[in-house]
């Protein structure tokens, strides 16, 4: 009684944490009055209101999980409405969808945790019933009531032989068993549930586009792989106490009566049981579900020919019929695991018509993400918005606004280096100092200002210039390289148009230095210097 109480409070208190409500117990008095008017079963899974409300619980979960994968597919579809012209229409729309899903996915909730409420409340009930019918149960004398019973039972153990046969130790560590292995189908069934939550949970991770959905849908993932985990201990647990148990017992009474065929037969059978477990260990999501499925059959087989053997035809018919019954639970299905994912979305440099973005389409805020890295670049901080001729077409563009001003940001890309390409193609454009910026894990850094400031923090700042260096030729070799490395260290190489630029500089006297070096190491390479002034 103790292990099925134990078994019946576990999966009470996860049912409680997959609803994440808080539940308190109902008090005597409550439960004094519910008395006089529940109508208790034999068991709780006999209660035909509470295989309802179990029914009713899996297809609410099933509609909360469906849910989720509209709304993440909603919400992917009004975005894509938000960046293309063409679908801009249909954005009212989607928007009207993903409310109509919140609320649906609002009134499923609500009415799961009803349920979760009603499914507890009788499990409580059942277990404090199950106490009082057996308080003050002496192990002992329900020992010696089935060594003294005559009758012969439908139910192998209850069997008087099987008592007398035994320790009244070894015999209560059966009934343990007994009881064990009638709660592996629940397990099973709540495992294989949970499971199927857990894949939907995983697909609709990898479908999300938004981080805060997905954040939510990860958090959830963790929780029911969590609950797979310890359902998947509790299987093997239960699973291999059952076998031991049972051959044990059943062999000790086969050897003490001298019943040696069976006793090889039962043992080659679980050899060979145990081979075809270790066949299938490793190749699916939980070897404890594979042990079940593939020796259920074997250890009911095995009681059934021992019942044979030992005169209980009644035992033996009923073991039988257990046997044509089992299906074979679906145990080959694949491992669940997903990684964290970074919902950073790049973007690429394009230009186009100036008036893209306007009054209908304004500029966007900079989407800054918790998690993942992005650069960005930095095309200038203004006290006032800018007139988009003044951006000379380039998108995508966000825009900030801080104590400094308007700063005005364009593209989205994964490595420095294709910011550092952006950079260029924007300075072919006329943008006169672009730079490069990133986030980590939500955190910006102007790299570029970090650069010139560790390179020339001792340099005056000639207020409002700049210098860049210019090379007229295809590619710069090695020996180049190095002239630039030892007369201008730390200092940008870009490409620009047909040739390359190098800077900027502060001070004009260093970006003549350069030129100079260049000049007299590399003669046919013509060198020029650019002056910008910024404003």
């Amino acid at each position: 009684m103790t292990k099925h109480i134990t078994t019946l409070l576990l999966l009470f208190a996860t049912t409680i944490a997959s609803a994440q409500v808080d539940y308190t117990l109902v008090d005597s008095l409550a439960l004094d009055s519910l008395r006089v008017e529940v109508i208790f079963y034999d068991t709780i899974d006999e209660d035909p209101h509470y295989v309802d409300l179990r029914d009713e619980h899996s297809a609410l979960v099933d509609s909360e999980d469906s849910l989720r994968i509209l709304i993440a597919e909603a919400r992917d579809n009004y975005v894509h409405c938000r960046t293309e012209a063409d679908a801009i229409d249909k954005i009212d729309d989607y928007a009207a969808q993903i409310l109509d899903y919140e609320k649906e996915i609002f009134d499923v909730r609500k009415r799961r945790r009803e349920v979760v409420y009603e499914i507890a409340s009788m499990e409580q009930r059942y277990i404090i019933r199950d106490m009082e019918e057996n308080c003050g149960e002496s192990d002992e004398n329900d020992y010696m009531s089935v060594r003294d019973d005559r009758a012969e039972h439908g139910q192998l153990i209850h069997n008087s032989v099987i008592a007398r046969s035994l320790s009244s130790g070894s015999y209560s560590d059966l009934k343990v068993a007994q009881r064990e292995e009638e709660t592996m189908p629940r397990l099973i069934d709540e495992y294989i549930a949970t499971y199927k939550r857990l894949d939907r949970c995983a697909r609709a991770y990898r479908i999300a586009t938004e981080e805060r959905e997905g954040d939510e849908i990860y958090n959830n993932y963790l929780a029911l792989r969590d609950k797979t985990d310890s359902l998947g201990v509790l299987i093997d647990k239960s699973w291999n106490n059952i076998l031991n148990t049972k051959y044990y017992a059943y062999g000790y009474i086969l050897e003490r009566y001298g019943l040696y065929d069976l006793l090889d037969n039962s043992s080659a059978d679980f050899s060979a049981m145990q081979q075809r477990c270790a066949n299938e260990d490793g190749r699916y999501a939980l070897d404890a579900l594979a042990h079940y499925a593939i020796g259920r059959a074997t250890l009911v087989a095995f009681e059934r020919d021992f019942a044979r053997e030992m005169g209980l035809n009644k035992a033996a018919d009923s073991l039988q019929s257990v046997y044509n019954d089992f299906v074979m639970p679906e145990y080959r299905i694949n491992p669940v695991s997903i990684e964290r994912r970074s919902f950073v979305e790049y973007e690429p440099l394009a230009f186009g018509k100036t008036d893209y973005y306007n009054d209908s389409n304004p500029i966007p805020q900079v989407k800054v993400y918790a998690r993942g890295t992005i650069y960005r670049v930095l095309l200038g901080v203004f006290r006032n918005k800018q007139s988009m001729s003044v951006m000379k077409g380039v998108r995508p563009l966000y825009i900030t606004k801080d104590g400094a001003g308007y700063s005005y940001y364009v593209g989205g890309f994964e490595t420095e280096n294709e910011a550092n390409e952006a950079v260029e193609m924007l300075m072919d454009r006329g943008f006169k100092e672009p730079q490069v910026c990133c986030w980590r894990d939500g955190k910006m850094e102007n790299l570029s200002a970090a650069n010139e400031e560790g390179s020339e923090e001792s340099v005056a700042q000639p207020s409002g210039h700049r210098y860049i260096v210019l090379l007229e030729c295809s590619e710069i070799s090695e020996s180049m390289r190095n002239t630039i490395a030892q007369a201008a260290p730390e200092k940008r190489i870009s490409r620009r148009g047909a040739g390359f630029a190098i800077g900027t500089f502060t001070a004009k006297s260093d970006a003549e230095s350069l030129k100079s070096a260049i000049s007299e190491n590399h003669p046919k390479i013509k060198v020029s210097i650019v002056e910008l002034n910024i404003q």
